[in-house]
């Protein structure tokens, strides 16, 4: 959809969101995944058009301003970490590591609505675990993935359960795996629509081709 407008405010976006959910068919955002950048006047709009969806920022967005304040290596490992956490407790671990490093840095970040930058917050209904909304770079990212899979099923441990549930042990994490469910405990398969690691390791296991 394409619509011109003197100014990008409040009420043009406004007018874009109504004229969006009028043509998918939603009502208030029912359903929808929306991804934007932090301009304000966007903002506003889709908590009042969109009440219902589902509002994620960009998280190169975030990090641009975080970076102004906050710059180095490892300050930027760690955002990225935290934003492609798929569980809480992980992203909670990795906030405390900030922390412990920066408190300023770990109150700037979490007071910047880490629900709507982070995997680890995200519904798991929406078969998207991007926290970008550009669907090139997400593809490359998701191929680099999948490339790296076979490798990564070589350090996991499997313990069948039967009818296909499945243990998934490595050094430090455990996680629990339904391929009659689609689902494992990491999130990652339910965020994407697209198995995990752990869900490819349970279908070798199993003779089935991911």
């Amino acid at each position: 959809m394409l619509v011109w407008v003197d100014i990008e405010n409040k009420q043009s976006w406004n007018l874009f969101l109504e004229l969006l959910s009028e043509d998918v068919g939603v009502q208030e955002g029912g359903g929808l995944t929306v991804i934007s950048d932090l301009h304000k006047g966007l903002l506003e709009a889709v908590k009042e058009v969109l009440p219902n969806a589902e509002h994620r920022q960009r998280a190169r967005h975030i990090y641009a301003n975080f970076k102004k304040l906050y710059k180095g290596k490892e300050y930027k490992d760690m955002f990225w970490a935290a934003a492609g956490c798929t569980v809480k407790p992980e992203f909670l671990s990795v906030m405390e590591r900030l922390k412990a490093i920066d408190v300023g840095a770990y109150e700037y970040l979490m007071s910047h609505n880490p629900s709507s930058w982070s995997r680890a917050y995200f519904c798991q209904d929406k078969a998207s675990e991007a926290f970008e909304n550009g669907v090139s770079k997400s593809l490359n990212t998701m191929i680099v993935d999948a490339r790296k899979r076979p490798l990564l099923t070589m350090s996991w441990s499997i313990i069948p359960s039967g009818g296909g549930v499945f243990e998934e042990r490595s050094t430090h994490e455990s996680y629990y795996v339904d391929l009659q469910s689609w689902y494992c405990s990491c999130r990652l398969w339910k965020l994407s629509g697209i198995p995990c690691v752990h869900a490819i390791v349970a279908m070798f296991y199993n003779q089935q081709n991911p």
